[in-house]
């Protein structure tokens, strides 16, 4: 959930870190009272709605997926009036479900979508510096670091999957 926010705000060109308050501070503190200020309806019309509200989840989901189907087709029409962001929403909901059902995790990919351009953006920027060559990422020791770290975090994710797939010694398949 962090990292999802923390795109946000890279997206809307807040540059999330130690300096965000005092480089975005008018920002910020205009989001945390936006925050505040929403709670106040929120709490009050929870507190008088929460009776009828209960009701909501008799809802059977076989009535509930066409209204958000629908709800859904026409939000992205809406956003540009084009069919293509309807086929980009379908195509990408059939890709989560397959991804679903792959067993794969949705949250890392949401956060590669994320924050993959502003990756793309600053590789393509320390690949200009260095005029075009990749010896950039391999002369600095906080670089050479995270490579390390993320080849042991990779060599150690293979092998638990492996030795967890492992048949054991000694176990009969009757």
């Amino acid at each position: 959930m962090t990292a999802v926010i923390l795109g946000a705000f890279m997206l809307q060109g807040l540059a999330p870190g130690p300096f965000l308050f005092r480089d975005y501070g008018i920002e910020v503190y205009a989001i945390f009272e936006a925050l505040i200020l929403s709670s106040i309806p929120t709490i009050i019309f929870g507190l008088l709605l929460f009776k009828i509200a209960v009701h909501v989840i008799r809802i059977q989901p076989r009535h509930l997926f066409p209204t958000i189907t629908i709800l859904a087709l026409l939000g992205a029409f809406s956003v540009n009036n084009s069919l293509v962001d309807v086929w980009v929403m379908l195509g990408a909901g059939f890709v989560g479900f397959l991804l679903r059902r792959g067993g794969f995790p949705l949250p890392p990919l949401l956060i590669g979508l994320i924050l993959g351009t502003p990756l793309e953006r600053s590789v393509r920027q320390a690949l200009l510096t260095s005029n075009g060559s990749l010896d950039i990422f391999w002369h600095s020791n906080i670089a050479l670091s995270i490579f390390g770290l993320t080849t042991i975090c990779i060599v150690i994710s293979v092998a638990i999957s492996v030795f967890k797939n492992k048949p054991q010694k000694g176990s009969s398949d009757v």
